[in-house]
């Protein structure tokens, strides 16, 4: 039977006087129960019960204590403690539920704060701003509920030697993306990159006539600019202005225009090496042992044909200037005052095998005229 200290009885006792001594405070051997229902002692089993006796020693009950009966501690140090309407258990250093969810929760009319040195997993520690992993070379996974964003706010970096950041799946950058060192866009030729955005800078090779826009099997389609700078220019097909190129074939885009070659200043059109026109003239300014003269080669009905109501000038020059054994060269002869041609074994007069007028001849028909004209 325990001993119950009621205010009434403690009165009863009245006071302590003089010294203190531990046998004015031992029950010798009872149990003492303080005011009815709130503390117990168990004397015989060393066990202490609030609102509750407890069953098992050297144990702390806490039974049903609501609102002035709540329990408040500066410093609570215990080996271990359960309770028993959540199942909840501190042991050690260690707080742990037996099933469901426990929560933390300070007063939340202010702004409350749980402040730790670290907390963890079993795979995770965090540490004042520290988040990492227990054991080498595990990872550490950020994975919202279905459609849910992990937010980074401020600057984010990633530092180590040889570090990487792993994405599976879309990433959108609502922002200025800058990245530094050596960027590569895809690890195989089965990935494809779409630019939706204009493109804002140049596009500048890190070296020289090394690296190429598009390849053999694979070609851009159409290529828009206003300058075209380089050594050569490799196409099957171009056209230049009012100029298609094709093949070996230069025409005219429009085919009611004309194609002009006109060089700018004193500049002349050269081909092959040679310069065959200056101003109106067309030149063949090279020596024909080595190179052939030009040709005008003759139409479909067989002859050349030229056109115009003025005439056609042939060179002029002396006998001593004659320099030729091709068949048919035709020049002014000054010496011989009329047009020759060489038939392949000399010049002869243009009007065919007609006696020569010798001086004579000149003469007298000078004289005849001049008797009949007067």
């Amino acid at each position: 039977m325990a001993l119950e200290l009621t205010p009434e009885y403690a009165q009863s006792l009245g006071r302590i006087g003089g010294q203190l001594l531990s046998p004015n405070l031992e029950f010798q051997g009872d149990d003492i129960q303080f005011d009815t229902d709130l503390l117990y002692l168990d004397v015989v089993n060393k066990r202490v019960g609030i609102n509750n006796y407890g069953t098992s020693p050297e144990a702390l009950y806490l039974g049903n204590i609501t609102g002035d009966q709540s329990l408040f501690s500066t410093n609570l140090i215990v080996d271990g403690a359960t309770t028993t309407d959540t199942n909840w258990t501190i042991s050690s250093n260690t707080v742990q539920l037996s099933s469901g969810i426990l929560y933390l929760t300070p007063d939340q009319g202010s702004s409350p704060v749980i402040t730790a040195n670290g907390v963890g997993s079993a795979n995770v520690n965090i540490t004042d701003r520290l988040i990492s992993a227990k054991n080498i070379n595990e990872n550490i996974y950020l994975t919202p509920d279905n459609i849910g964003i992990v937010q980074v706010t401020g600057n984010m970096q990633v530092n180590g030697v040889g570090s990487l950041t792993y994405v599976t799946g879309n990433v959108t950058v609502d922002g200025n993306y800058i990245a530094g060192s050596v960027i590569n866009l895809g690890d195989a030729t089965t990935d494809t990159i779409t630019f939706t955005a204009d493109e804002n800078s140049n596009l500048v090779p890190s070296a020289n006539n090394i690296y190429s826009i598009g390849s053999v099997a694979k070609q851009w389609n159409n290529l828009y600019g206003t300058t075209l700078t380089g050594t050569g220019v490799l196409a099957t097909t171009a056209v230049l202005g009012g100029i298609n190129l094709t093949g070996n074939i230069i025409s005219s885009a429009n085919n009611t225009l004309d194609i002009t070659i006109n060089p700018p200043g004193t500049g002349n059109v050269t081909f092959n090496g040679l310069v065959p026109f200056t101003g109106n003239n067309i030149n063949n300014n090279t020596n024909r042992i080595y190179n052939p003269p030009y040709y005008l080669l003759s139409t479909s009905d067989g002859y050349v044909n030229f056109t115009g109501t003025n005439g056609i000038a042939f060179p002029i020059g002396t006998s001593a200037q004659r320099n030729t054994t091709i068949l048919g060269t035709t020049r002014y002869n000054t010496d011989a005052g009329y047009l020759e041609i060489y038939n392949g074994t000399g010049w002869q007069n243009s009007l065919g095998s007609v006696p020569l007028a010798t001086a004579t001849d000149v003469s007298d028909s000078a004289i005849i005229y001049d008797l009949i004209l007067g």
